[in-house]
């Protein structure tokens, strides 16, 4: 359960919403964001980071990165909206509003990431060991698509992020009695969606996660997204 529960939570269904698309365009540009680009002065492994620290900072009763909640839940940080849902949801999953003006950085409903203070297969000594323990990890079946429209995603998308600090507070998913911080790196498949045009979107996404002995998860998502 721990470790379903772990994957989940990288299943974070880690959504970014800021994103390309690599062989599809509108007449306003990319939709999404090629995974060599920056946005913001950071690149997509540096925003992955930024989506597992928020992930896990997040109270883990209630959460539905960690598969806890059937919900859609933004952080906005400058121009850029994370976006947090359920990889288990029956149903779709409203996002609510979001600026015309902001990418959309969305996380495939499956990830991982792993730390110094989690036990095999998420575990690493130091950051050559924490590298190591991420590539441990394979995708298979990813799809996606904008509005009903498939989108083509290579493995350039699935990115690993460079070692970051995380941070948990008392109600955490790691089970802890008190709040800590750890070392930890994390390795994804993430779409940055340019702006989209005002209305509602509709993005559909899933994948199935492929680790050591067997371990196996696979996620699904349909979030609702209203651009303002």
């Amino acid at each position: 359960m721990e470790k379903t529960r772990r994957l989940v939570l990288v299943s974070l269904a880690l959504l970014l919403l800021s994103a390309a698309i690599v062989s599809a365009s509108s007449a306003q540009g990319p939709i999404v964001i090629p995974p060599g680009s920056t946005v913001q002065g950071l690149s997509y492994g540096e925003w992955a980071a930024r989506y597992f620290q928020w992930a896990y900072a997040l109270p883990a009763s209630g959460n539905p990165l960690f598969g806890m909640a059937e919900a859609c839940i933004v952080q906005k940080v400058g121009h850029v909206s994370l976006v947090g849902f359920s990889p288990m949801a029956a149903g779709s999953q409203d996002c609510g509003k979001v600026s015309g003006r902001d990418s959309l950085f969305v996380l495939a409903p499956v990830g991982t990431e792993c730390s110094l203070i989690e036990p095999s297969p998420f575990h690493g000594d130091d950051e050559a060991s924490l590298n190591a323990c991420v590539e441990a990890f394979s995708w298979s079946g990813l799809t996606w698509s904008l509005d009903g429209v498939p989108l083509d995603v290579s493995d350039a998308f699935i990115v690993r992020s460079p070692m970051y600090r995380l941070r948990w507070q008392k109600d955490n998913m790691f089970g802890l009695p008190e709040p800590g911080a750890t070392w930890s790196v994390a390795r994804a498949p993430f779409l940055m969606f340019a702006p989209l045009a005002p209305g509602q979107h509709t993005i559909e996404l899933h994948g199935v996660i492929n680790g050591p002995d067997g371990l196996t998860f696979a996620g699904n998502a349909t979030l609702l997204v209203t651009v303002e």
